[in-house]
């Protein structure tokens, strides 16, 4: 008897093993024993090593990407004008030394976002949005690429699986979160992780409610015109002090975020009718959520212009442009 049992406590443990080394491996069991395989699909949303590129900085649509056009704005309640100065983003060009299995493209150029906040003390929660100085632009009005395409935006996403972003942590105790908006622009906020290590790591983000097995999904056709278009844009990195962390300066570098996710459409056959060119009702929407983008952006660039005049300063001198197709936005008619 003692024998049999000492075999099932065995065999058990072993089973336990088995199980977990196959987790290890990204795989998940199926009622039938087998094992299913990574599932989504993988984008990259923001490269920093790219956008940090001269071209970037001077090309009219992609220039607030650059790493010197990002602002890192402290919360009200810390936003004081001593930490306000010492709080800021640019881009840094690292060693070529230090360039190596860093980045998702690897070069001889080693740029990276690099950011520097002064946390107030003080004994209350405190946190920096880190973010570009435009919106990300996801419509075009014309049949070109939307040159924002993983440089931001990823499209046709249906469901978020994980996030990962590969940032440098000097073992503070903050945390790392990521913002980004829907099709419907509602903005939604996914925990990373901690920063509380020292050197480069990649900190993900893992949603528990993705449904991986197909039985378990609620199946249906998706709709083919209108579009309405499913995708999402990057809004900002979020890093947060609690009232016990350490307060004073604070730096951190990221290098890359991606996006893996189940497609909101798959490819489908060659469509017989151009739709959109007799009805215009996916250009009408993206046309009208273009204008509203573009009215934020010249509003905000005019404040920015009037306080540069009450300073006795230059205007600034960089390239804008309100192409991309642009154009004021019409209702469809019957003609």
């Amino acid at each position: 008897m003692k024998t049999k049992r000492l075999f099932y406590r065995l065999a058990i443990v072993f089973s336990m093993l088995f199980y977990s080394v196959l987790a290890q491996d990204g795989s998940k069991i199926q009622a039938d024993g087998s094992t299913q395989e990574q599932t989504g699909f993988e984008e990259v949303m923001l490269d920093h090593n790219e956008l940090g590129a001269d071209n970037i900085k001077t090309d009219p649509i992609l220039n607030g990407l650059h790493p010197d056009y990002w602002t890192a704005e402290l919360n009200s309640s810390s936003d004081y004008d001593d930490a306000k100065m010492l709080t800021f983003a640019k881009k840094i060009a690292l060693p070529q030394s230090q360039v190596q299995n860093l980045f998702v493209n690897n070069g001889n150029t080693g740029n990276v976002l690099g950011v520097r906040v002064f946390f107030p003390s003080m004994h209350s929660n405190s946190y920096v949005t880190i973010k570009p100085d435009r919106d990300i632009i996801p419509y075009t009005l014309d049949n070109n690429p939307n040159p924002f395409k993983n440089k931001g935006l990823v499209e046709n996403i249906s469901v978020i699986k994980s996030i990962s972003s590969f940032v440098f942590g000097l073992n503070y105790p903050y945390t790392l979160s990521v913002n980004l908006k829907d099709s419907k622009d509602v903005t939604h906020n996914y925990p990373l992780g901690s920063l509380q290590y020292l050197g480069w790591k990649q900190l993900d983000y893992v949603n528990h409610n993705y449904l991986s097995d197909i039985r378990d999904r609620a199946l249906q056709r998706a709709l083919n015109y209108p579009s309405y278009a499913q995708y999402y844009t990057f809004d900002s990195y979020v890093v947060t002090r609690l009232s016990d962390d350490p307060s004073g300066n604070f730096v951190t570098y990221f290098s890359w975020l991606k996006i893996r996710f189940d497609k909101a459409r798959v490819d489908q056959p060659q469509e017989t009718i151009d739709h959109d060119s007799f009805w215009q009702i996916d250009k009408y929407e993206a046309m009208k959520r273009y204008e509203k983008l573009k009215a934020k952006e010249r509003y905000m660039d005019d404040l920015i212009e009037n306080e540069r005049r009450k300073m006795n300063l230059p205007p600034i001198n960089r390239p804008s442009s309100n192409t991309n197709g642009a154009a004021a936005a019409q209702a469809p008619t019957g003609q």
